[in-house]
């Protein structure tokens, strides 16, 4: 079998227009009743409007064990068919849609200094003075129902928590196997970039070794001591907390970086695998 052939044969399922239009239906009816999202075959045939059941028949058992699933005479989305039209109806494909937003305040994570907030194709981007870019994948929807400080936080968590699946060697949207690489920057602002990729999609994911701690039972624990929720505030504790990442070593690589709260700073050394092996608390 191609290795591209499953990819082929799902955009033939949808490519479609009334595969479509039954998919929608699906949708449109867990969104009304989440807790019974299930039609039955004539119901069903009814909300895409087609007039044929054999021909209807045909293209809904073409969707069956894939974007669709059946139990008894029943129909609703599968997980995979949920996951796939929420990302289409997440609004992230509109290339119209681009704002700026002078008005918002934020620090660049590289260098700490004032950086711009703008949102285009379905990307959340911080620019700072240095030309530094943070780019976080959001929907508009994200935007419009949460503050600029709120979106930042929740994009960042979200990130983070797809990177650290990508670090414990499994691919957040495939599950496929991911591999790590270090690349070194001599003299940058940040001189350490931890980098996986995917062996099956080819996504390719990098993160800072700040970024790579955040969610570590140590720094929980540390900020949690000083009443900051690290999951809440992921962003603002990246941004005014943890400090800029030092190479100790470079035979073998050890990296060192701190987060710092009111007065105390705990730090955490990662090995060239992002792995931390030491940590250690200065201050009060």
């Amino acid at each position: 079998m191609s290795a591209n052939q499953p990819l082929s044969k799902g955009i033939d399922l949808i490519s479609h227009e009334v595969r479509a239009e039954i998919l929608l239906a699906l949708a449109e009816r867990m969104q009304e009743r989440p807790r019974n999202e299930t039609l039955r075959f004539a119901e069903l045939r009814d909300r895409v409007g087609h007039d044929d059941p054999g021909n209807f028949n045909y293209h809904l058992k073409r969707l069956l064990g894939t974007f669709v699933e059946k139990t008894g005479e029943e129909y609703r989305l599968s997980d995979v068919g949920h996951h796939f039209l929420a990302v289409l109806r997440s609004g992230r494909f509109d290339p119209n849609r681009r704002q700026e937003f002078p008005e918002i305040e934020t620090s660049c994570l590289v260098c700490g200094t004032s950086a711009t907030v703008t949102y285009e194709n379905g990307s959340l981007r911080t620019v700072c003075k240095n030309d530094h870019t943070s780019i976080l994948n959001v929907g508009p929807e994200l935007l419009d129902s949460h503050s600029m400080t709120n979106a930042l936080n929740i994009a960042t968590r979200r990130t983070l928590l797809e990177a650290k699946s990508t670090m414990d060697g499994v691919c957040p949207y495939c599950e496929g196997q991911t591999a790590g690489t270090v690349s070194r920057f001599p003299g940058e602002s940040v001189p350490v970039s931890y980098e996986w990729s995917c062996n099956k999609c080819g996504i390719f994911l990098q993160n800072s070794a700040g970024g790579c701690v955040l969610f570590h039972p140590a720094v929980i624990g540390f900020c949690y001591q000083h009443g900051v929720d690290v999951f809440q505030h992921s962003w603002e504790i990246l941004v005014e907390n943890v400090g800029i990442a030092a190479v100790c070593t470079e035979e073998p690589l050890r990296v060192q970086v701190g987060v710092s709260l009111e007065g105390e700073q705990l730090k955490l050394t990662l090995d060239d695998s992002a792995t931390v092996i030491d940590v250690a608390k200065d201050g009060a």
